[in-house]
């Protein structure tokens, strides 16, 4: 693959895979099997889309709110996982 950096990503869909809260996690959620992963990768796939990133959609939880470190990880990891890792 040729990787570019500073490249555009354009966002046309958003899916939200099966989640459960869980005040213990330190997300404060867990994410589910997800029976329909290989229909909407299939899909995706034939509209010529794919995977870019995670996004977070919850109201604020109080004035100045910041991500925790556990969320910023996550969001990391996903970002490293949809980009096919780091090249050197």
């Amino acid at each position: 693959k040729n990787k570019k950096k500073n490249h555009k990503v354009v966002v046309e869909a958003i899916y939200e895979p099966p989640q459960e809260a869980d005040p213990d996690a330190a997300e404060g959620f867990v994410v589910l099997d997800d029976p329909n992963e290989e229909t909407v990768e299939s899909l995706a796939n034939m509209l010529g889309l794919r995977k870019v990133g995670w996004i977070v959609g919850h109201p604020p939880r109080e004035e100045g709110f910041q991500l925790s470190a556990a969320e910023v990880i996550m969001a990391a990891e996903q970002q490293l996982e949809c980009a096919g890792g780091i090249s050197e």
